[in-house]
């Protein structure tokens, strides 16, 4: 996946970060910036716990690109209050206990901050009627389908809930009634779980079909899928990034989810899958193909058999060592993580 550099102001300071074209503008606060006042709840933008303010609106920052922060004005809600001193609003929350378990405080600060710099007469029910939302179920994995929606004002997170659902279950059900003949995967569930899995492997479009060609090829001899995402989902539970390269002892830690463990497909999704990963899930490219590696610039170098792999695995080694090389160079702070070293029974993917 291709890494970009984004220019934002936080607070106040001015930062540049390298981060891959898909990562989270959360998981870049959070991870790349270290301000992990701004939490990750239910990952589908509904419960505002990871709310932030952009060129003065609130928006949910587990729904947006750190790429697409680009030049924006971000606030977290480390950067209400003056130094050592709370914001009024924050004080006013102290003095009242208004904290419940303080894990949702932060995005209840910042919608409440945004609220009453627009509108500072705004009475109890206004508020109310901006901070509600609460949902009565967290959606499952894989039931909301990744789009734009337009919505009026006054919808409900509920009903901005049941749309997306509501949405996933027709494409999928478009997609599996035009869905290859001879895919080894037996129910709409199962595509989904798939196409999951092809959601999170992807790094440029184009490769989209051919990673889905790998998963079906591996299925099809029964071979282990050996997917890094699944790992991370079961060690972290489907809650958030892992925030830290793989270690090479958790690559065969048993979870459920973990297919360098389990043989075919994991218990459920471990995203929510868009149309087009739902579209080459359904009809993958018709290759041979059985293993990929990242080829240095975003993109992955796919190959037939075993030999020709460790090939492309060794050019990318020389790929890695001379960036390594390059950046030790150059000033740096300690990195928090060591990078995992690979394991040299891995036959797919290398790290």
């Amino acid at each position: 996946m291709s890494d970009h550099d984004v220019k934002l102001t936080v607070n106040g300071v001015p930062h540049s970060v390298r981060v891959p074209a898909r990562r989270l503008l959360s998981d870049c606060l959070r991870h790349d910036l270290g301000l992990t006042g701004t939490h990750v709840g239910c990952e589908h933008g509904v419960c505002g716990a990871c709310t932030v303010i952009a060129d003065g609106e609130a928006v949910r920052s587990c729904l947006m690109f750190a790429v697409q922060a680009d030049g924006m004005d971000i606030t977290t809600v480390e950067g209400l209050s003056e130094g050592d001193r709370l914001s009024p609003l924050q004080a006013s929350f102290r003095k009242h206990h208004a904290v419940q378990c303080g894990f949702c405080t932060a995005g209840i600060l910042t919608t409440a901050h945004v609220l009453l710099t627009e509108e500072p007469d705004a009475d109890a029910d206004r508020i109310r009627e901006v901070l509600s939302g609460n949902i009565r179920d967290i959606p499952r994995e894989g039931t909301l389908l990744p789009e734009t929606y337009r919505f009026t004002f006054g919808t409900t997170r509920e009903q901005m809930i049941q749309r997306m659902r509501q949405a996933q279950q027709r494409v999928v059900q478009e997609v599996w009634e035009r869905r290859s003949s001879d895919l080894p995967i037996k129910t709409p569930e199962q595509l989904v779980t798939l196409a999951s899995i092809i959601e999170k492997e992807t790094g440029k479009p184009d490769e989209r079909t051919r990673v889905a060609a790998v998963f079906v090829n591996r299925l099809r001899q029964k071979m282990k899928l050996q997917s890094d995402p699944t790992i991370i989902y079961g060690l972290v539970g489907g809650k958030g990034s892992l925030g830290r390269p793989i270690q090479r002892n958790e690559i065969e830690q048993p979870t459920p989810y973990n297919t360098y463990v389990i043989d075919g497909l994991p218990p459920g999704p471990i995203a929510n899958p868009g149309r087009a990963s739902l579209e080459a899930a359904a009809n993958p490219a018709r290759t041979k193909e059985l293993f990929f590696v990242a080829d240095g610039t975003g993109g992955h170098v796919f190959a037939d058999n075993y030999e020709a792999h460790q090939k492309n695995v060794a050019r990318l080694r020389v790929i890695e060592q001379s960036a390594a090389q390059s950046r030790a160079a150059q000033p740096t702070t300690a990195p928090a993580f060591a990078p995992a070293q690979p394991a040299a029974s891995t036959p797919r993917r290398a790290r």
